[in-house]
């Protein structure tokens, strides 16, 4: 295809009798060509040899080490952003894409991030928390145009901690040890561990500095309960609760009796036959 440029042809100077010469002002790759100058007079027209200009460079070239991130709730993660650009690039920011398609744009001035920059393309969140999971993507402007990185995943691990007891109802026999079991999955450190007794309309905080009364375990390594003499007082209502960076969860209450009695709590029933076998 050929392009006929004249004086005053958008993004040009010169081509005038006093400047015969040709400015491209502001050069781009599809600028790239063979150029010949013609001049005119009465006699006729001629031409120049034809020149050969090529535009190096073009809009920024962004690479990332990695399209995948995760991150615990509350810590700081960078997503790296490497900017290779000719000529330099003027402009850098992100965008962030969340699961319904909305994009929100990110820059040195959001709150809660560093980067973002000329100088640091990378984006750092200091405090991650749930509502910055969702897709990157790293954009970089110089003046041939707008450059972006491949779509960057990030993970922000972050929940309750998922607290459970065995349901069945506890008999114990007073003035022995009784034991209940609690079970605590969390992506998070566990922070805090105690227990709740309901018993005739108050309620008793049970943690790990309940050891006077008795009592043992109720830490993040030993969430379990362990009444060393259980006595009839301590029936109720047991909750074990675990708390994380996010915040405190519960199990359901489990039912806890301690009976004042000799007796076998389970007792086993044995009948014996006493017939004669000889008899038959």
């Amino acid at each position: 295809m050929t392009t006929t440029l004249y004086k005053g042809s958008v993004g040009t100077e010169g081509i005038a009798h006093n400047f015969p010469s040709l400015i491209i002002t502001y050069p781009v790759t599809s600028d790239s060509g063979i150029y010949t100058c013609f001049a005119s007079n009465k006699a006729g027209i001629q031409n120049s040899l034809p020149t050969m200009l090529t535009v190096e460079g073009g809009i920024p070239n962004i690479s990332i080490p990695s399209t995948e991130y995760t991150v615990n709730y509350g810590k700081e993660i960078t997503m790296n952003c490497i900017v290779v650009s000719n000529p330099l690039y003027t402009d850098v920011y992100w965008r962030k894409v969340n699961d319904v398609g909305q994009m929100k744009s990110i820059n040195n001035g959001t709150q809660g991030i560093t980067g973002c920059s000329v100088n640091n393309p990378s984006l750092t969140i200091n405090f991650a928390t749930p509502s910055d999971e969702g897709t990157y993507i790293c954009l970089a402007g110089n003046v041939a145009g707008l450059g972006q990185s491949e779509r960057i995943k990030l993970t922000v691990l972050a929940g309750l901690p998922v607290v459970s007891v065995n349901l069945d109802d506890l008999v114990f026999r007073a003035g022995y040890s009784a034991f209940i079991h609690c079970s605590i999955i969390s992506t998070l450190v566990i922070e805090k561990v105690y227990w709740q007794l309901h018993i005739n309309n108050s309620t008793i905080v049970i943690n790990k500095d309940s050891s006077f009364m008795g009592i043992t375990g109720s830490t993040a390594q030993n969430p379990s309960l362990l009444i060393q003499k259980a006595s009839v007082s301590m029936s109720g209502r047991y909750r074990c609760f675990a708390t994380n960076a996010v915040g405190t969860a519960s199990s359901l209450p489990i039912m806890l009796k301690v009976v004042d009695t000799d007796l076998p709590i389970n007792p086993v029933s044995v009948t014996v036959d006493t017939s004669d076998d000889d008899s038959k």
